[in-house]
């Protein structure tokens, strides 16, 4: 059969098909079979009966109770709801016109609907090219956190292994306060703390260290009168 409409045949946006009054489909456009996926395969002599919701094939038809079919012209004017109850459905502005046994089958969809579609999804990736955008620079904050946990964990572990030479009991002579390494050799103290740690000594003298130099001074060397 030839295309009733063969300038119709490439806009998906136009559903056009032709019916037979028991379900059949005889031709469909690209727009029509891709409104009754996965429902129906869309070829000829598949019944698509099923893939009407609203209204109903036999409404349109004229074949349920209390409707009668014409003989030839408009049978339905306004929404017509395509698709399948257990997956996905779409609603579109369609006119059903009879010729015999055939229905012809002419639907369009909303322009306005596509439209505010069409921006809904262009807001919805601004939205996400944000999103990777924050993402990226999440990422580079949290991979300089880490660099810095790092930093501070090789820290802390450089003062627990100083801590850890430096815990436990030395053995110090009470005389010279040389301290007996590992060894066995006996060191001064000033050079074993800071041969284990970080510590550097300065020299000086206490107060009462001083009042005593100076009175063995005055024994050595005493002042004249």
């Amino acid at each position: 059969m030839d295309h009733p409409f063969p300038e119709l045949e490439s806009l998906t946006a136009v559903a056009v098909a032709n019916v037979d009054e028991d379900g059949t489909l005889r031709w469909a456009k690209a727009g029509f079979r891709r409104l009754i996926e996965p429902a129906s395969d869309g070829h000829p002599g598949a019944n698509v009966a099923h893939c009407f919701l609203q209204p109903t094939f036999e409404t349109l038809a004229g074949t349920a109770a209390g409707t009668a079919a014409s003989d030839a012209g408009d049978v339905y004017r306004g929404l017509l709801t395509i698709g399948d109850f257990q997956g996905r459905t779409c609603s579109l502005r369609g006119v059903v016109t009879r010729a015999g046994r055939e229905l012809r089958i002419i639907a369009e969809h909303d322009i306005e609907e596509l439209t505010r579609l069409n921006e809904v999804v262009l807001m919805l990736n601004r939205d996400y090219a944000g999103a990777q955008r924050d993402l990226a620079q999440a990422n580079l904050v949290l991979q300089q956190l880490n660099q810095t946990l790092t930093l501070q964990k090789a820290e802390l572990q450089a003062t627990l292994d100083r801590v850890s030479r430096l815990e436990g009991i030395l053995s110090i002579c009470s005389y010279c306060k040389k301290v007996r390494t590992s060894d066995d050799a006996w060191q001064q103290v000033e050079h074993y703390v800071t041969d284990h740690s970080d510590v550097v000594f300065s020299h000086g003298i206490c107060p009462a260290c001083y009042e005593d130099q100076m009175r063995h001074l005055d024994t050595v060397f005493p002042r004249q009168p």
